[in-house]
């Protein structure tokens, strides 16, 4: 017997076609020009062999080193993000956003982590008690540390055996410790999660008092000589001037360090006191939070984080 006939009444067919047309033109567009030029968006970049569209405007995919961006058709395209450094020429300052180069020398590195923005804005809260505020440094302390580390750490490659077959591996060489070097009280706070990030450390604590542009040992644990390859970390909470920084870094690299091999963690700092540090260290790498761009007669940070001792310990 033939199937049966599907029959549709008469008032059913303008639907029907239309709901027919409008599938086709989604699945085909190339044969209905007409119904694919409706459509909200276009790709202007393709990744390898594929290519990505989304109806939603203005937003990029990153899949490994190619980029894919959408627009919405008439739009101008999309200028690509900065993946690892802006360098702005001298006196620039960072929007806080971007990884910049203070004095065209130093390179200055803001991680663009909303995360940062995040706990930033918590340790700027004047109203919040010591536990929030000592919670907010050491969260930047960790993101900054993870950041500064990323190319950093000491590696191994090995064979080992997986579970199904041979495979080389990389390791952290824990018989390469970095050397930490916290200044002042608080600088130990950002490295509360330390110990996640880096397998094998040693800490050397120093403290300084700064008077009539002059700064002072009141602590100092520095080892009598660092070794050539050894990679030292310097961790401040702000940079409001140079001569604190200075001193330590003179000191660091008369025993022995070498400029490419220290860096330095800091959650503020100036550009009053980025210059002068940016001129005479050269290949030295600093990783901050925000470098904020106004300081007051007293030398205080704009709007920076007020008293850190106060605000972490009470």
């Amino acid at each position: 017997l033939p199937p049966p006939a599907i029959h549709f009444p008469p008032k059913h067919y303008p639907g029907f076609a239309m709901i027919l047309l409008l599938s086709l033109s989604l699945f085909f567009p190339m044969a209905f020009p007409a119904c694919a030029s409706t459509l909200p968006s276009r790709v202007i970049a393709k990744a390898g062999p594929v290519t990505f569209a989304t109806p939603k405007p203005n937003l990029r995919f990153r899949l490994g080193e190619h980029d894919v961006a959408t627009t919405r058709r008439g739009a101008p395209p999309m200028r690509r993000q900065p993946h690892r450094a802006d360098i702005l020429r001298r006196g620039a300052v960072s929007d806080g956003r971007r990884h910049v180069s203070a004095a065209g020398t130093m390179m200055i590195l803001v991680p663009p982590h909303p995360l940062v923005k995040h706990y930033l804005g918590v340790a700027r809260l004047d109203m919040a008690p010591p536990a929030m505020t000592k919670n907010a440094f050491a969260e930047l302390g960790r993101i900054l540390l993870y950041e500064c580390i990323r190319d950093w750490l000491p590696v191994v490659t090995q064979e080992i055996k997986a579970t199904n077959a041979m495979a080389e591996a990389t390791f952290v060489d824990n018989t390469r410790p970095i050397q930490i070097v916290p200044i002042g009280r608080v600088a130990p706070v950002l490295l509360e999660h330390a110990s996640t990030l880096l397998p094998a450390s040693q800490t050397f604590h120093v403290g300084l008092t700064q008077t009539e542009g002059k700064a002072d040992y009141y602590l100092n644990t520095l080892p009598d000589k660092f070794l050539e390859d050894e990679q030292v970390l310097l961790v401040i909470p702000e940079v409001a001037s140079n001569e604190i920084l200075d001193k330590v870094l003179e000191d660091v690299l008369e025993k022995g360090a070498k400029k490419e091999n220290v860096r330095i963690l800091t959650i503020l700092a100036a550009p009053n006191a980025l210059a002068p540090l940016g001129l005479k260290y050269s290949a030295v790498k600093m990783y901050c939070a925000m470098i904020d761009p106004e300081m007051d007669e007293e030398g205080r940070i704009l709007p920076g984080l007020g008293d850190v001792e106060r605000r972490t310990f009470g």
